[in-house]
């Protein structure tokens, strides 16, 4: 009978961690976000080693927080010999585009960065250099610094973000200071401060075996 009651809770166990991947629908978050900017930048590490991913892939990046956006980062999906630095956008006339650019090396270090130009338009730039701009938003909005997997919960991550900043409308920089983090389980960030976290995978074993244990 205790076997019986030990195997029942696991199977609804089972069943909520599956409901809560379905309720994400395909994409989960871990980072931090900033109101009223008028960009951000973060330099953004590669894990030691490419994470093992189940399906699909990851993402990790800056980008502006609303239904149109410019973003740059790096990521890695299934059939990538790499990491790739790459720049996205969805622009005010529906126009939706993502495009890698150069390997962004394991254990590696590349600092990057979207600014608001003018009116709507935004620039992403990738080790200083500007790879796109397009009219996607007013400004101020807000800006979001995040991993973000997609589709599978159990793809693994491992991302440090650090030297985060926004800026003002006069062009000055600042450190991320609002502690308005998104964690989606089963990942989330240990918080150092807003201008510096690590965006990871929680061991979802060592969350249940306590559930199970009598």
């Amino acid at each position: 009978m205790a076997l019986q009651r030990r195997n029942i809770l696991l199977l609804i166990i089972t069943l909520s961690f599956t409901q809560v991947a379905q309720v994400n629908d395909g994409r989960w978050y871990a980072g931090n976000y900033q109101n009223s900017s008028y960009g951000a930048k973060s330099k953004i590490w590669t894990p030691s080693w490419a994470p093992a991913l189940y399906d699909s892939g990851e993402s990790n990046w800056v980008s502006i927080y609303a239904s149109t956006w410019i973003q740059t980062g790096w990521r890695y999906y299934q059939g990538y010999p790499a990491a790739k630095s790459y720049f996205e956008y969805l622009d005010l006339d529906g126009i939706f585009n993502a495009v890698n650019t150069e390997t962004h090396l394991w254990n590696d270090i590349v600092e990057y960065r979207i600014e608001h130009l003018s009116g709507v338009m935004w620039c992403a730039y990738i080790a200083d250099v500007s790879v796109w701009c397009d009219n996607v938003h007013s400004a101020p909005w807000t800006v979001m610094v995040s991993s973000e997997v997609h589709q599978h919960p159990m793809n693994e991550l491992d991302t440090f973000f650090s030297d985060i900043y926004y800026r003002n409308s006069s062009g000055n920089w600042y450190r991320f200071n609002q502690h308005l983090w998104l964690d989606e389980f089963p990942y989330s960030t240990a918080k150092y401060d807003p201008s510096y976290f690590r965006a990871y995978r929680l061991d979802t074993n060592d969350i249940f075996v306590p559930l199970i244990r009598r």
